[in-house]
């Protein structure tokens, strides 16, 4: 025991010599080491220990529990019944001291009998690793828990042979022949089922449990496959999943309608409690997890889990309760290094924690048969470590998929690791130095594709922008392996993972939304150019080498209703709507559709470098210009020989492309095209002849030399229906959806709901509601031109318009003609009070079938009667001439309806709390007013000791399951000071509700979250003493404590 005093004594005054001494924090340079690298360094070299056997490890007969702890002076193990106090039964079982091994810094102690289901913690006092003076007593859950009860609190002695399903020792990896060929569908828990759309019984929504439910259907209706059964339908190879480890921003007791994304870990190796159907049973969700991946498993789709090793919840976790300030990064003036953005970063480049990760993974990936990983924040890790990790994994498979964030990070690692070597970060810059297998995010891709991610409204190639674009959409065709101006660059297709959404930012119909048409107050709504658009994205992306990564819904056409960081927003905004599904079918199955071609051609799906030597371009990689056009050759047997893509993002007008560029090529080629901008899979769409391809605007095709294909005869279980809506009177096709399905497995075919405005149904031929079969099928639904009640009666007596009925207006008009009362009436055919000009041409339009208004919007706004100004965005509907519809002001949270409102120019005052609107030839304004209903806040903060930082304020309010932030961004305002020490900050709060506060250090230490706070005046105590990340150290006051 006196000598691990010694050593943190002697690594003081180690630090107390080392130049860094000498000048300020602000002052030490990137090249300096700090206190706590330094002494970390001392630690290692003494103390680090490379055993498996750290925790508890338990057997019927005994259970031996073993902490790495190498600067305590007392470690006891604490015993209970339950895993929280307020649990029926609980009940303190006593405690035993551990014994130290002065040579590892291990402490331990063996318990016989059998502890199994026993609840324990440990209480550690322990010296921080730089300053023997700074020493702590916690209590605190096993770093290296296996199971735990509720929140994570207390650990678990855990039979983990006991928590195994029904047949998991047949139960075997899910990979796919090379890394590249991964299909990835990155999903939440609680996104994938919570809706009842989903099908899936009501007490596993939301559940581990709902994966293993077999035979789930469209609102249960029994037709459209749901969940699981979906995902074999749609063609995936993996599932990313987002944090399912035990995290903290979730209260496992609490309610269900609780969400995050949960990137705030707090036990690594445990499963998370509130996905399970028993949070308090330490056993249960690691079995229902393990069911989970079993169930994946059956259905030939891989487990890739989404680990967050950078970072974790707060700072007042086991970790730093057991070694103290060994496996964070600080400053050199002792705060925490936070490039995370979530209050610390880990340091991975210390040997106990690069230990620690490297076992979790292989934790994982043995005990619950996890089949891959995806980092978070990798750049915050170092490239020994993701190497390590790499090698672990590969004595299960070499094919596991390992990929991560690379982004070039700001943290304050080490400069040398517990090797004495430099510290190098896993970024897209070190990619030379980390295994080839080592996957990164390809962002160049993704901002290349779509438009940067930073603004719902910036557009990338596939919305028609030129400036750059083209080139990274180039060189991500190749996985970044290719091109000297390329931002970064991957040692092999399995280096870079292709994306154009991810569970960050925009989803991409949101963001489609927002780049073409500005903001809207329904993104939900189907909207065909979108559609097409959505399509064009995913020809990109399944064509491109790398593995092909998307967020779970990207080929529905999901919605957040603009949400671009929607990590704790509502489960109901988060949540899938299954109907989507069948209401966007044929972009599902046009995603089906290219990953059956991406699966069909290896050229895209190899993991060999030497492949992108295979493709010819027809243009300069860095060439800004609408057309992309490439060829690809393949020497594969029993697959085509020779393909060809072509892109063109004009949004007006077609274009031919010429693939002369390709010299193997002879000038009566012919191509049989799989995809285009309507349909894709392995059948043809139709057959070209010669090199000169006519591409439509904003469209992707992908073309087989003929020959080829027929030789290679690549077989499809699909077959095709093509929903068609016709003008019955002119046999024009209004618009065309292609589904595509495994044959046998039933469809829908749906009306397309845009026609509803201008058109009406007349009858439907073939079959709407059926089955996939061994031919193609044919859905055509008829529409006649709605014609509102003005436009019914002509003024000739005839059934149809006929110019004469024009010529007549012009005659009444020149007074050549007298018209009676009623054919005055009847001639004010744009209803707005007059005959005039406007009614001759409208009749014109509509005869020569021209655009005559008969569709145009009504845009509602929201208006302070205070101040005039808009209180919540506008909302825009399409309305038809002859229709009515009914608008409602909205329920405004801080606001209340002032029963005013003002219809193009109108004012009116009304008590009914609906506006009828029967519509005209025109668009229209409807302003609703409001008065305020809010509350004056008004909160006092002060330190109780001698800490001089600024109190800054984040301040929200809840109605229903919605939060309303206070401020517009995160951290805050900085509070002013007053007297005496107070510092001051006003807001205002909805009448009726709570608020919740954090006081926050400028966005680094901050308190919990302090919810249900009321009152319209509180005098706030920060309890210096008491500061931790995320902890609990504000005292609460009604008057002020000091008078």
């Amino acid at each position: 025991m006196k000598r691990i005093i010694s050593v943190v004594l002697s690594i003081m005054m180690l630090a107390t010599v080392i130049p860094f001494a000498t000048v300020s924090s602000s002052a030490a340079t990137a090249n300096t080491p700090t206190k706590y690298e330094t002494a970390a360094h001392e630690i290692d070299s003494k103390y680090s220990y490379n055993g498996t056997d750290l925790g508890a490890n338990y057997t019927k007969e005994a259970t031996t529990f073993k902490v790495w702890a190498p600067t305590a002076t007392s470690v006891k193990v604490n015993f209970y019944a339950t895993g929280s106090d307020k649990e029926k039964g609980a009940k303190d079982l006593g405690s035993k001291d551990l014994t130290l091994d002065e040579k590892t810094g291990v402490y331990s102690v063996k318990i016989d009998g059998d502890l199994v289901n026993t609840y324990y913690t440990y209480t550690v006092t322990a010296a921080s690793i730089a300053d023997s003076s700074k020493v702590t007593t916690k209590e605190i859950p096993d770093v290296y828990s296996v199971a735990t009860g509720v929140n994570g609190k207390r650990s678990m002695v855990c039979d983990l042979s006991s928590t195994n399903p029904e047949g998991w020792d047949q139960d075997k990896h899910v990979l796919t022949d090379d890394i590249a060929d991964a299909s990835i569908w990155e999903i939440h828990v609680k996104d994938f089922s919570y809706s009842e759309s989903s099908g899936v019984s009501a007490k596993n929504r939301g559940k581990y449990l709902a994966f293993t439910e077999l035979g789930t259907t469209l609102n249960n209706l029994g037709s459209i496959p749901t969940c699981v059964d979906y995902l074999k339908e749609l063609g995936i190879s993996y599932v990313q999943i987002n944090p399912m480890y035990d995290f903290g921003s979730v209260d496992e007791a609490g309610s269900d309608d609780q969400f995050n994304w949960g990137y705030d870990p707090m036990n690594y190796n445990v499963p998370e409690g509130s996905y399970s159907s028993n949070p308090y049973d330490g056993n249960v969700r690691i079995n229902e997890m393990k069911q989970m991946i079993q169930a994946l498993h059956k259905a030939g789709i891989g487990v890739i889990m989404d680990v967050v090793y950078n970072h974790m919840y707060n700072t007042d976790t086991s970790f730093q309760g057991t070694v103290p300030d060994y496996y964070y990064r600080k400053n050199a003036d002792g705060t925490w290094s936070n490039g995370s953005g979530c209050g610390n970063d880990t340091a991975s480049e210390r040997a106990m924690y690069h230990n620690f990760m490297v076992q979790s993974v292989n934790y994982w990936a043995t005990e619950y048969h996890i089949d891959g990983f995806r980092f978070d924040l990798m750049g915050l890790h170092d490239v020994k470590t993701m190497n390590a990790i790499r090698s672990t994994l590969d004595k299960i498979s070499t094919k596991m998929p390992v990929y991560g964030e690379g982004w070039a990070m700001t943290t304050k690692n080490d400069l040398t690791d517990y090797d004495g070597e430099t510290v190098q970060m896993a970024s897209q810059g070190s990619t030379k130095n980390l295994d080839s297998r080592v996957g990164m995010f390809n962002d160049q891709f993704r901002d290349g594709v779509k438009g940067s991610y930073s603004s719902i409204g910036a557009k990338g190639y596939i919305q028609g922008n030129l400036v750059g674009s083209a080139k990274d959409v180039r060189y991500g065709v190749r996985a970044n392996t290719a091109g000297a101006s390329a931002n970064w660059k991957a040692y092999s297709p399995a280096q870079c993972v292709n994306y154009v959404s991810c569970h960050d930012n925009n989803t991409l119909y949101d963001k489609l939304w927002g780049s073409v048409y500005g903001k809207t107050s329904d993104y939900r709504a189907r909207n065909n150019n979108l559609i097409r658009i959505n399509k064009f994205a995913e020809t990109i992306g399944a064509t491109s080498q790398g593995l092909h990564f998307f967020l779970a819904g990207e080929e529905m056409g999901r919605s957040k209703d603009g949400d671009e960081n929607s990590y704790n927003s509502p489960a109901t905004e988060n949540m899938f709507d299954w109907n989507d599904v069948s209401k966007n079918a044929d972009l599902v199955s046009y995603y089906k559709g290219m990953l059956d071609i991406r699966k069909a051609f290896s050229p895209f799906t190899t993991d060999d470098i030497n492949l992108k030597n295979n493709y010819k371009f027809g243009e300069t990689l860095t060439s800004s210009s609408n057309i992309v056009s490439y060829t690809v050759s393949n020497s594969t047997p029993g697959e085509w020989n020779k393909l060809a893509v072509v892109m063109n993002n004009d949004t007006k007008n077609s274009a031919t492309v010429s693939l002369g560029f390709d010299n193997t090529l002879s000038s009566n080629t012919e191509w049989v095209v799989i995809a285009d901008s309507d349909e894709a899979g392995l059948t043809p769409i139709k057959y070209i002849k010669g090199n000169e391809i006519e591409v439509p605007s904003q469209t992707a095709m992908v073309l087989v030399e003929k020959s080829t294909y027929e030789k290679a005869n690549i077989k499809s279980n699909k077959s095709k229906v093509t929903v068609v809506n016709k003008d019955a009177d002119t046999g024009k096709v209004l618009s065309k959806q292609v589904l595509y399905g495994t044959v046998g497995t039933k469809y829908e075919a749906k009306i397309d709901d845009s026609l509803k405005l201008q058109y009406d149904l007349l009858n439907v031929e073939g079959e709407q509601n059926g089955t996939f079969g061994s031919t193609d099928k044919t859905v055509t639904f008829n529409f006649v031109e709605y014609v509102p009640e003005s436009l019914q009666k002509t003024l000739t007596g005839k059934e149809k318009f006929t110019v004469k009925d024009a010529t007549l207006i012009q005659k009444y008009l020149s007074k050549t003609a007298t018209f009676t009362d009623e054919q005055i009436k009847t001639a004010d055919y744009n209803q707005d009070g007059v005959v005039n000009v406007a009614d001759a041409t409208l009749i014109q339009k509509k005869i020569t079938h021209k655009d005559y208004g008969l569709v145009n919007t009504i845009r509602v706004r929201y208006i302070s009667k205070a101040t005039n100004k808009p209180v919540a965005d506008d909302q825009v509907f399409n309305i038809v001439a002859g229709k009515t519809d009914t608008y409602s002001p909205e329920k405004l949270v801080g606001y209340k309806y002032a029963n005013e409102y003002t219809l193009d120019g109108t004012k009116t005052t009304s008590e009914d709390s609906s506006v009828t609107i029967q519509h005209k030839f025109n668009s229209q304004l409807l302003l609703f007013y409001y008065d305020d209903d809010n509350y004056d806040v008004t909160l006092h903060v002060k330190h109780s000791g001698s800490a001089t930082w600024t109190p800054t304020l984040w301040a929200w309010y809840n109605v229903g399951t919605k939060a309303y932030n206070i401020y517009d961004g995160w951290p805050g305002q900085n509070m002013t000071k007053g007297d005496n020490g107070w510092y001051t900050a006003s807001f205002k709060v909805a009448n009726g509700t709570d608020y919740s506060v954090i006081i926050n250090n400028n966005g680094a230490t901050q308190t919990q979250d302090y919810d249900g706070v009321s009152g319209s005046e509180k005098w706030i105590i920060i309890n210096d003493d008491k500061v931790s990340d995320k902890g609990d150290f504000l005292s609460f006051y009604d008057t002020n404590p000091e008078l």
